[in-house]
């Protein structure tokens, strides 16, 4: 079973990825850039859920925007669908660019704990705003409160689920894919549960529920769907430039192939300086001179470009060479027949 050291790709600061013009960050500074990171995108992932919960506590009519009286006031079209937006929910699509870019820079791990710690903090808010409205003597119901909590929790479980397979799968390329795909897929779970936990609710306490309420919360999921989709799409060029330049500025890997790199390291937790998909140093090399073409040869009569006969041209060094054997030869056998006549 592998430890935390080796089944994260980025946990220990000793672990860094080097870029060309980038100088290589010491285990401390490196350290503090990614939990400092990760410290702000948890916290606005934190803020953002519990202000679905807190602005949508009492379920009011005030904090829904009428959004298909606006589409007709500007356009002058009706929708075909009444579509409500829950004011809570502007700002709740924020939280699954969040999750996409921890689980693209710091593992699924981190991230699944972010998540079951926001569900454990929904629940516990819901419960805070219950006793203070008990204290009060107010009679708000906790019912949409409960309710978007369970949308936060089977939506983001949802959404961090096929994010992390279609990771693997692709191999951590097609960012803006996984995103877009992983957010169209967790509002289907997400909603679904929002309106179950409504309707049994509402049911619960007025025993048959009303025809206008099913209008009114069929109304908020197609809007609060739609726009969180919407959202996720409108987002994907701004997601995938972040990411990049926190791949930069956290010195981690672009894609899961590295995780290859990590496959050799020890069992235990001491850290290792590991160099990852490093770049060879530009070198030098000197070679010889490449010989030059040899000269094409011309007929001694032909005239040259500049209508001159040109002079015989020299001989190589093979024919010299020939000559000089030729000669060497000819001495030689000369010095053998002066010698065979003298012993005659």
């Amino acid at each position: 079973m592998p430890t935390p050291s080796t089944s994260d790709r980025w946990l220990l600061p000793s672990r860094q990825r080097e870029f060309p013009l980038r100088e290589v960050l010491s285990p401390a500074r490196l350290h503090g850039r990614r939990e400092g990171t990760f410290l702000v995108l948890a916290g606005t992932f934190l803020i953002v859920t519990a202000a679905m919960i807190v602005l949508q506590a009492g379920g009011q009519a005030a904090g829904m925007i009428d959004v298909t009286s606006s589409i007709a006031a500007w356009t002058g079209q009706e929708l075909p669908e009444a579509m409500l937006l829950p004011i809570g929910v502007l700002a709740f699509p924020l939280s699954f660019v969040m999750v996409a870019l921890i689980c693209d820079r710091y593992g699924v791990r981190r991230a699944r704990a972010l998540v079951m710690f926001g569900g454990f903090a929904s629940f516990g808010l819901v419960g805070l705003l219950r006793l203070s409205d008990a204290v009060a003597g107010s009679d708000a119901s906790p019912g949409p409160a409960l309710a978007f909590t369970a949308c936060y929790l089977v939506g983001h479980l949802l959404h961090l689920a096929f994010f992390a397979s279609a990771s693997r799968k692709l191999r951590g390329r097609h960012l803006w894919l996984r995103a877009n795909v992983s957010t169209a897929i967790a509002q289907i779970g997400g909603w679904a549960a929002f309106g179950l936990v409504s309707y049994y609710y509402a049911t619960s306490i007025d025993g048959e529920l009303p025809v206008a309420i099913m209008d009114h919360l069929t109304a908020v999921v197609i809007a609060a769907s739609a726009y969180t989709v919407l959202f996720m799409v409108v987002a994907t060029v701004p997601l995938v430039i972040t990411t990049r330049a926190l791949a930069i500025y956290l010195r981690t890997g672009n894609s899961l192939d590295e995780l290859d790199d990590f496959s050799d390291l020890p069992d235990h937790d001491e850290p290792v300086l590991l160099e990852t998909r490093r770049r060879r140093p530009a070198m030098i090399v000197e070679q010889a001179a490449a010989p030059p073409p040899p000269a094409r040869p011309r007929a001694a009569n032909a005239p040259s470009a500049r209508g001159t006969i040109p002079a015989p041209l020299p001989y190589s060094s093979a024919e010299l060479r020939f000559f000089t054997e030729g000669e060497a030869l000819a001495e030689s056998a000369a010095d053998s027949a002066n010698a065979l006549a003298a012993s005659a």
